[in-house]
């Protein structure tokens, strides 16, 4: 195991889950957070799911109640495709290296795909949040 502790492991598989704490180094969340935050307001120009990925499913999508004025963007599809800081994270960053120690490559799994998503609350929620807390990215299988 190249980066977590033998009872991390041991904790995945007991609990099915593990959380890593500041995994991401604060420049590069930085970065992201600022592309993301670049799509956001471009989202403004639109009123649902727009954009293509490579394979013609709609790159960006957003919230109910979205608007130019309350712009409410959910989610980016693979953004790799897109973005230089997305792919080089996407190639290089420690919750990959820690996927690779609890799922090692003999054990027949896919590596998940990443997919950046704003948890903020919908328009109208009395919880304010502020954009840099809540940058996450999603792992689905």
């Amino acid at each position: 195991m190249a980066n977590l502790s033998s009872s991390q492991v041991e904790q995945f598989k007991r609990d099915g889950f593990l959380l890593l704490y500041d995994v991401v180094p604060e420049d590069r969340l930085q970065i992201l957070q600022c592309e993301f935050e670049q799509w956001k307001e471009e989202s403004r120009n639109f009123s649902g799911p727009y954009g293509k990925t490579f394979d013609n499913r709609p790159r960006f999508d957003v919230e109910p109640g979205h608007s130019a004025e309350r712009p409410a963007l959910r989610r980016i599809a693979s953004p790799v495709e897109i973005s230089a800081a997305y792919l080089d994270f996407m190639r290089d960053n420690s919750a990959l290296d820690a996927l690779i120690d609890i799922l090692p490559p003999t054990s027949g799994s896919r590596i998940p795909r990443s997919i950046p998503s704003n948890p903020a609350p919908r328009p109208g929620s009395s919880i304010a949040r502020t954009f840099c807390s809540n940058l996450t990215a999603t792992t689905t299988w």
